[in-house]
């Protein structure tokens, strides 16, 4: 289609039709490889030693990453007055074995912006959960 050929398979079943789509992808070489990369470096004015400092920086990024993977989390324990209030909002899900929602854990946190300060809306789903999910044991 893409050759302008179409009108020449008209009438024909694709088992009739017999493409040699084998020939293209041999006839790509090596050279031509090499000349496209040559072509892109001239466009985007790169030379080797760029190439060589983007892998570097790459190289940089992936210790950091694993600086970042390697660090222990830090648990900050509730307090009872937090329990009490989350518990008292989330009562009728926990009753019904029902997590809570992103916008209701954040209209929680808004309601009691200095008592939850160090907690987010997902510490406080999995809160809920938990309590839930506990009691069926």
């Amino acid at each position: 289609m893409e050759k302008g050929e179409a009108g020449k398979f008209k009438g024909k079943t694709l088992d009739e039709i017999n493409l040699h789509l084998e020939d293209d992808l041999i006839e790509e070489t090596v050279g031509d490889a090499e000349e496209r990369d040559d072509v892109l470096a001239e466009e985007t004015g790169a030379t080797g030693e760029d190439n060589e400092n983007e892998n570097k920086s790459t190289d940089e990024q992936n210790v950091v990453n694993k600086t970042k993977k390697g660090q222990k989390r830090v648990l900050v324990p509730w307090t009872e007055n937090q329990k009490k209030v989350v518990l008292d909002y989330f009562k009728t899900h926990i009753k019904a074995n029902r997590p809570p929602k992103r916008g209701e854990c954040d209209d929680l946190i808004s309601k009691y912006s200095d008592l939850l300060k160090n907690k987010n809306w997902l510490k406080i789903k999995v809160f809920v959960q938990n309590q839930y999910k506990n009691k069926k044991k």
